[in-house]
């Protein structure tokens, strides 16, 4: 025998057991040791068909399906020397006490004559007999004996044995099994769930009944999630009926396919296929948008919205705070590496709470690893719905029925002044997306009105004060306080306001009074500015105007103080005679006038008058600037409609003959000050000169 003869044959004694034979025989198809793949796992109407067949019925079965049953227990019949039919000796719906027997044939299908010897072991429930005149040994070409396997049960159970053939090139080997009877669920091959919508359950109810010989204790799984079926598992006895329950849920549109996998306890395993399919359905909201009228801080304003469910199901809605369950997984891992982020600072304060004598490493450990646990599982239940603080959904989930519409009424509080916008999301059973939401809403303060925008005033003394009463209202619902808010002036001067701030309740009125005054001379604008407390709106009103100046008078039209003699001790020291004028400041105006007297151009050290000297016991030096006029009083005010005589003198330091000016300057202003022209004239008396 060559070396390919040798390879076709299986040598030595081969394991198997029942199950592996069931499942070849119901697959008809190649044996694959990965039984869970779903193209060679049987459905249930072909393990049903062949598990209720006769003995006789199976022989005949294998013999028309021979070429498609292979195991691994058996040689490649269509590659061997040799041909057994049946490959395989099936016995099933027996009977203890009763014998069954199939008689399988050897043929020699090779070119040469072939060594064929039965060498089975003996085996109280199977035993072998030649059947023919003559027994051979070694086979012609295209000749054949034939066997006679007898089985005798005595109980109900799977057996098992192997029928052996000594050949020139090693032993043959068919498998013999008796398969006991088994349950039999009647489930279909194939499960079609109605259609339904997205993330609206859907499911199909049906009833199985054991059909086979015996009870039977199965589990039933699927390999799509978008499946599951309810019971799972269970025990049915012969004859008994059982309602199972395929459910299917989908959050997405489509056709889905899937396969139920049925196991029983004696391991064989069925394919059921299952099916179902997705629509998304027509379910919207009236609007894209909602813009609330402006409301005042503290109040709520409402406003009605409607969902409209166009579909045949009962849909469930929520308003969500993000727009899809994508956004919501993201943002629940961010939280987590948040969390963990805090865990792991929280970890290195050990050191600290150490130092402190807080508390020990591992209780720290131990107590923040709970707290982190509790964090992460209250995020596992998070579902983000739509939360924020001025705008609220009432309901915020409920349900709609088929071919009908719901309101849901929108509340905006406002509590901040501005426009507020926020987006909410319409997660639906029944829809793959969400609907988007905007809503807008506007918060508005206290509103207040003043009794006048602009104030103005005409031609008003400089330095004056000027009190107006400024009428504040309420004009809204809700109670405020209004704030002068100061600051300085444009064109200088004072602005005073009393009271700083009021309040006011809705439909109230209070003043305030505005205090004027300014030391600057022209036209002027002012603002004068109030800030509402709440919402910091300002409100302004303008004062504008003209100040004059009351104007001081001289009753002279200038002063002349002629000539005033000096009196000379030596050619470098000369001393001066005074000469006295007066002068009356008159007012005209209705109000006081404060005014201080500058003589221009004067010196400002102390003259040498010539009484002063002849006193003095030290004789002073003179002055190199001295101050040759004396003006009193210098400053003062002059009463409404009133006069001031003034005392001018003049002390001749200087021979000389000169002009100056008296400058009257009304509140320290330098505006349009009062002149008034000054003569003097001072020369060396000849007496005294030639008298020293």
């Amino acid at each position: 025998m060559n070396e390919d003869d040798q390879t076709n044959i299986w040598r030595g004694p081969q394991k198997f057991n029942t199950t592996q034979i069931v499942n070849c025989l119901i697959r008809k198809s190649q044996y694959k040791e990965d039984e869970d793949a779903e193209e060679y796992t049987a459905r249930p109407s072909e393990y049903m068909k062949q598990m209720l067949m006769t003995t006789d019925e199976m022989t005949q079965y294998i013999l028309k399906w021979k070429n498609r049953f292979n195991l691994p227990l058996c040689m490649e019949l269509e590659a061997s020397n040799f041909e057994v039919s049946p490959s395989i000796i099936v016995f099933q719906q027996f009977t203890p006490g009763i014998s069954l027997s199939v008689t399988v044939t050897v043929r020699n299908v090779s070119a040469v004559p072939r060594y064929l010897r039965s060498s089975y072991e003996p085996d109280p429930f199977f035993s072998v007999d030649f059947c023919g005149s003559s027994y051979l040994t070694m086979l012609a070409p295209g000749i054949s004996n034939s066997y006679r396997v007898k089985f005798m049960p005595d109980r109900n159970q799977d057996y098992h044995y192997q029928l052996k053939f000594a050949t020139d090139s090693g032993d043959l080997i068919v498998p013999v099994v008796a398969i006991n009877a088994r349950g039999i669920l009647d489930f279909p091959d194939r499960i079609e769930v109605p259609l339904t919508g997205v993330k609206i359950p859907s499911s199909k109810t049906i009833f199985v009944r054991n059909i086979g010989g015996a009870s039977t204790v199965f589990t039933l799984y699927t390999d799509n999630p978008c499946f599951w079926i309810e019971p799972s598992k269970g025990r049915m006895e012969e004859e008994e009926s059982l309602q199972f329950t395929i459910h299917f849920l989908s959050k997405k549109a489509g056709d889905f396919e899937g396969n139920l996998f049925l196991e029983y306890e004696t391991e064989e395993k069925l394919r059921i296929e299952l099916r179902c399919s997705t629509e998304n359905c027509p379910v919207r909201i009236d609007r894209g948008s909602i813009r609330m009228e402006d409301t005042f801080l503290g109040l709520s304003r409402s406003k009605i919205l409607t969902i409209h469910n166009r579909s045949n199901y009962i849909v469930k809605y929520k308003w969500m705070q993000l727009e899809s369950i994508e956004a919501d997984n993201e943002r629940r891992e961010h939280y987590k590496k948040l969390f963990h982020l805090v865990y792991e600072s929280e970890l290195n304060r050990c050191v600290d709470l150490v130092h402190y004598n807080v508390c020990t490493p591992d209780i720290h450990q131990l107590v923040y690893q709970r707290i982190y646990t509790d964090e992460l599982e209250s995020l596992t239940k998070e579902t983000f719905q739509y939360n924020h603080i001025c705008f609220m959904f009432a309901p915020e989930e409920a349900e709609i029925w088929p071919q009908s519409s719901t309101d849901v009424t929108v509340f905006f509080r406002a509590l901040e002044v501005g426009e507020v916008t926020s987006t909410a999301y319409l997660e639906v059973t029944g829809r793959e997306d969400r609907i988007p939401l905007t809503l807008y809403g506007t918060g508005k303060g206290p509103v207040f009105r003043l009794n006048v925008l602009t104030i103005s005033l005409e031609n008003i003394y400089m330095c004056s004060v000027h009190n107006y009463e400024i009428i504040a209202a309420n004009k809204g619902h809700i109670p405020g306080t209004l704030i002068y808010r100061a600051k300085p002036t444009d064109f200088g001067g004072t602005i005073d306001v009393t009271p700083v701030s009021l309040k006011l309740q809705p439909d109230e009125h209070k003043s305030f009074n505005l205090s004027f005054s300014s030391n600057r001379k022209g036209d002027f604008v002012e603002r004068v500015d109030f800030v509402v407390k709440e919402s910091l709106e300002v409100l302004s009103l303008h004062i504008k105007g003209c100040i004059i100046c009351p104007t001081l008078h001289f009753d002279k039209e200038s002063l002349d103080f002629g000539t005033t003699a000096l009196g000379m001790l030596s050619e470098m020291i000369l001393l001066g005679f005074s000469t006295r004028q007066d002068v009356y400041l008159n007012n005209l105006a209705l109000i006081p006038v404060a005014f201080t007297i500058t003589v221009l151009n004067d010196g400002d050290q102390v003259p040498l008058l010539h009484e002063d000297y002849a006193k003095a016991q030290t004789k002073p030096s003179f002055p190199s600037k001295p101050r040759e006029f004396q003006v009193a009083p210098q400053e003062g005010v002059v009463a409404a409609h009133g006069s001031m005589k003034i005392k001018v003198i003049y002390t001749a330091n200087i021979a000389r003959v000169g002009q100056t000016t008296i400058q009257v300057d009304m509140w320290d202003s330098d505006s349009d000050p009062v002149t008034l022209p000054v003569k003097f004239c001072g020369i060396v008396g000849m007496d005294n000169h030639q008298q020293h």
